[in-house]
C-alpha cells in the first residue's frame, strides 16, 4: 500500500502500522509530503490445490 501523509505528526502512526517512511516531497512553496510504503506481508500459506492434498487415513472401526 502507499499513502502520502501531509503530516509529519503522522508519520509515527503509519511507521507503528508497518509503513516505511520513502522521504518528502516538496515543490517550491508548497507544503511537504511525506510518502510511504507497507510491503505486502503473507498471512497465510498458499491453499493447496486438491488435486495435490495428501490422502486422508482409512478410519479405523
Amino acid at each position: 500500500a502507499y499513502l502520502e501523509s501531509s503530516s509529519a505528526r503522522n508519520v509515527p502512526l503509519y511507521e507503528r502500522h508497518g509503513f516505511e517512511a520513502l522521504g518528502t516531497i516538496q515543490v517550491g512553496s508548497s507544503p511537504p509530503l511525506f510518502p510511504m510504503l507497507r510491503r505486502p506481508r503473507r498471512l497465510a500459506p498458499p491453499p493447496v490445490p486438491a488435486n495435490d492434498a495428501p490422502e486422508l487415513p482409512a478410519s479405523v472401526e
